[in-house]
């Protein structure tokens, strides 16, 4: 027989083993006794990369489907905070090279904000009409019906941008259905006018310009002026619209961010060629960068746009800049002086550079002074000494457009 004792021994050793054991008991009824616990991706160490563009959607199953059966599955079918699941890998690019991170839009000196693009226009009143300087287009003008040069002959579609100067919506020419870009510049914004040889009338600058190019000996590759009027707060331009086209800028996106040199010495001829009517007009676009250069998508196309930072061409100085600053010559910088020619060709240089690179050579004034781009690998010899040449510090040193147009790497001669 057990003695008392012993029994009571036996009762506190028994009593102390449940209480060590009760803290481990407890954590475990926690779960279902047939449940198998999967152990979830382990935190990232590093963020994805927030400049490269995350799929739309990316399904839990697909971050699952190495870690057990779909019923093990169940346990982990929400994220946990701070882990990311491992994205889909991009499709190939269209050629070799490293992905190219999506940049911004560069605007132009005098986009600094976006403006409220205008109200649609609707039908006016008599007398609100285009306006004139001279006496026989003033008697011209009342002869006509109100707005019968515009209302009655375009009609204005959805907005296509707007910007710092104006507003481009599309429209449709009634007379025949051909699809036109309705630009509208508020007035405020045309602070130079010109008035033009055997015209009389007063024309804005841009408007003057873009006559100027669009005579009848106009390029291909320059956007043609089609008509314009005036309003009490706008100008109205219409211009041509290629379709399908998209801007150079959205264009690259199409090809990873950058071009092959095929591919970019297809764009840069033409944009020279733009260049090269626009002086032989007597103007200067002063803007040249991807955002203004239309590619057509069926046959690449080009053509040039948006000559709203644009003066008369001049052989001296100019002493004001306006354009984008990324395009911005070192000589502004250093003189706050700059020439029509070197000024334009250093801004191809940026261009091709951006083409074959993917990504603008400056980021600063420091570093447009310092004139140190880094190349991506792999770019031709010619390639690498048209971008050098074009962007050559000493402004006397650079190209002329014809010289470009000439060029080994340009005209084709013993490359690829």
């Amino acid at each position: 027989m057990v003695c008392a004792d012993q029994f009571t021994r036996i009762f506190i050793l028994s009593h102390l083993s449940y209480c060590i054991d009760m803290p481990f008991r407890k954590r475990r009824k926690t779960y279902p006794a047939k449940t198998k616990l999967v152990q979830g991706p382990k935190p990232a160490t590093s963020y994805p990369d927030q400049s490269s563009p995350r799929p739309a959607t990316t399904s839990d199953s697909t971050c699952q489907a190495s870690q057990g059966s779909p019923k093990d599955q169940k346990v982990n079918s929400r994220k946990r905070p701070g882990q990311y699941c491992p994205l889909p890998q991009p499709a190939p690019p269209a050629r070799s090279g490293s992905t190219v991170p999506k940049r911004k839009r560069e605007f132009s000196s005098n986009e600094g904000a976006e403006v409220q693009p205008p109200r649609r226009p609707a039908a006016q009143a008599a007398g609100d009409g285009v306006s004139a300087v001279t006496s026989s287009d003033a008697k011209r003008r009342c002869a006509e019906p109100p707005q019968a040069t515009f209302t009655s002959s375009y009609s204005v579609g959805e907005l296509l941008g707007s910007g710092g100067c104006g507003s481009v919506y599309a429209g449709i020419r009634k007379s025949d259905g051909q699809e036109v870009a309705i630009k509208y510049i508020q007035k405020t914004k045309a602070k130079k006018y010109i008035i033009m040889h055997g015209d009389g009338r007063r024309l804005p600058l841009e408007v003057a310009l873009m006559t100027m190019v669009s005579k009848p000996s106009s390029c291909l590759n320059v956007l043609k002026l089609l008509d314009w009027f005036e309003e009490p707060l706008h100008y109205i331009l219409v211009l041509e619209r290629p379709s399908p086209c998209s801007d150079l800028f959205d264009f690259l996106g199409m090809f990873d961010g950058r071009l092959s040199e095929i591919q970019a010495r297809q764009i840069m001829r033409q944009v020279v060629e733009a260049l090269i009517h626009c002086r032989n007009c007597g103007v200067f676009h002063r803007d040249v960068k991807s955002e203004n250069i239309l590619v057509n998508l069926n046959d690449w196309t080009v053509k040039l746009i948006d000559f709203g930072c644009g003066d008369l061409y001049q052989n001296s100085p100019y002493c004001n800049f306006a354009g984008t600053w990324a395009y911005c010559p070192p000589e502004y910088f250093l003189n706050g002086s700059y020439e029509a020619c070197p000024a334009t060709t250093w801004s191809l240089g940026v261009l091709l550079f951006d083409l074959v690179c993917g990504d603008l050579p400056f980021k600063s004034r420091g570093e447009t002074i310092l004139n140190q781009p880094k190349f991506t690998a792999g770019l031709s010899k010619e390639c690498h000494d048209l971008i050098n040449w074009c962007m050559s510090t000493n402004p006397l040193d650079r190209p002329v457009l014809e010289d470009i147009l000439t060029h080994s790497w340009l005209s084709g001669q013993n490359l690829f």
